[in-house]
């Protein structure tokens, strides 16, 4: 392989459908625009990469063609092969010059996968003493966060943020004086949860009855024109449940938006400062784990703020699956830990 996988993995994404002709306007204006919103570094990386894969020989390049659409069905089908590529390419960043060199110059699989055996073999043999635990408190990298964190809702599920914004406005001129707070008139991600507990309480605390059927025709009126549509199209008996499930992960979908996540590039060079030690046990984790892992001492580096907001969001997870639970809505499977047997607890 003539180039690395972060730099293929761009080349792919960018030029890899083929032939030109076959292009229709619609995907060229769309490429135009992605060309114009890149930065002069992704620009430059990107003019770099289309050269080197002009430098192959028709083979090689529909070898890297094929070995795109595998990774688009692998994508459509949980990702299995992105995450492992992704994996090797934070590996391949650990080893040395040298190792990474004689990798590269490889061309025989078999000979290439002992290469790799023996690389991480050389990184486990005995040196300095590798810490039991991390150098940094690794509470947060549990199999409960990870999904919670990797766990990406589309705007059919959630309500996006000018349609959430729109549905907590009307929550708020619901209320009545004695459940009415100052944070509600313009309220912040801190507050939206609050306000929903507001709006239950002042018809009387029934979770199991809100939204009545007058506010959640004005919850409805409320929201974009494509959505509401969607909601003329229900059951009358399912507009309820479906309206609690948008509004509630619209709110965790806000939470994880909050926190500006960093790029590959950004993990990678983490990786790279890294102690031995900590590095060696990151490397040990899952590749799930070890994002992570990654995403959190990103956050450490950006200062306490930064680091709040991404605490902060598994007990959004925790304070949305309970209202789930009070109103007896069940969320999407894959929202709840892989530790829940029931999509849903009713809550009496």
């Amino acid at each position: 392989m003539r180039f690395r996988v972060p730099l293929l993995m761009t080349l792919l994404t960018l030029i890899a459908t083929h032939p030109c002709r076959a292009v229709d306007r619609q995907l060229i204006a769309s490429r135009a625009n992605q060309l114009q919103k890149m930065s002069p570094i992704e620009r430059d990386r990107l003019n770099r990469n289309i050269a080197e894969f002009r430098k192959l020989s028709d083979a090689e390049k529909e070898h890297f063609r094929k070995l795109h659409r595998e990774l688009k069905a692998d994508a459509a089908s949980g990702g299995n092969l992105t995450t492992l590529l992704q994996t090797y390419s934070v590996w391949v960043q650990t080893l040395t010059p040298t190792q990474r060199d004689e990798l590269q110059k490889e061309s025989n699989l078999s000979h290439r996968f002992a290469l790799v055996r023996k690389f991480k073999e050389e990184q486990e043999e005995p040196g300095e003493p590798v810490e039991s635990n991390p150098p940094i408190a690794a509470e947060l990298v549990t199999d409960e966060n990870v999904k919670q964190l990797n766990t990406v809702f589309t705007k059919r599920e959630a309500l996006v943020p000018k349609d959430l914004k729109s549905v907590l406005k009307v929550l708020t001129d619901d209320l009545d004086k004695q459940h009415m707070q100052p944070a509600f008139e313009n309220p912040d991600l801190a507050a939206f949860i609050p306000l929903i507990h507001a709006s239950v309480q002042s018809i009387g605390g029934d979770y199991q009855t809100w939204p009545e059927q007058k506010l959640l025709q004005e919850m409805i009126g409320s929201l974009n024109k494509e959505t509401a549509q969607t909601f003329s199209k229900l059951n009358p008996n399912s507009k309820r449940d479906v309206m609690v499930r948008m509004l509630l992960l619209g709110v965790m979908k806000q939470a994880r938006d909050e926190v500006k996540f960093p790029t590959e590039d950004e993990k990678l060079q983490i990786l790279k400062e890294m102690k031995p030690a900590e590095r060696e046990w990151i490397m040990n984790q899952s590749a799930a784990r070890m994002k992570i892992y990654l995403i959190r001492k990103s956050m450490e580096l950006r200062g306490e703020e930064a680091l709040s907001d991404f605490k902060q969001i598994p007990e959004y997870h925790k304070q949305i699956e309970e209202l789930f639970e009070r109103f007896e809505v069940a969320p999407p499977p894959r929202f709840l830990g892989k530790t829940r047997k029931n999509s849903s607890r009713q809550k009496k």
